[in-house]
């Protein structure tokens, strides 16, 4: 299967956008073991439902998406577990505008509960 990468953005300390993208670049590199994984690409999922939710008021969260997306690695997959609609909605909004066709139809938006969430995620 391919490799996933899980975030938790509620977890996030308030640091240095830099200091950030430096420590995924890390995560991410070292996530990579064979050529194999690079060409099958790296499945992200970014929890933000109820206590996981992000602190930070997105400080940092367009970088964060940008930088996934230019990794010198294959995208399997995005998907984005929100508990609120409206920020369902705004991710949403977002993809549409700014990500190529290519990773917009890889990229999924839940929202709910938790229960809710990984009962969609199972179903991938």
């Amino acid at each position: 299967g391919r490799k996933l990468h899980l975030e938790f953005p509620g977890v996030r300390t308030k640091t240095t956008v830099r200091a950030e993208l430096r420590a995924r670049f890390y995560f991410w590199a070292n996530s990579v073991e064979t050529l194999v994984d690079i060409s099958r690409g790296i499945v992200v999922v970014s929890y933000e439902v109820d206590q996981y939710q992000d602190h930070l008021n997105g400080a940092g969260y367009m970088e964060a998406m940008e930088f996934a997306r230019v990794m010198p690695m294959s995208l399997g997959g995005f998907h984005f577990c929100m508990s609120s609609r409206l920020d369902c909605m705004i991710t949403n909004a977002y993809i549409v505008a700014t990500m190529p066709h290519r990773d917009r139809v890889k990229t999924k938006v839940h929202y709910g509960s938790h229960v809710e969430c990984q009962y969609l995620l199972a179903s991938y």
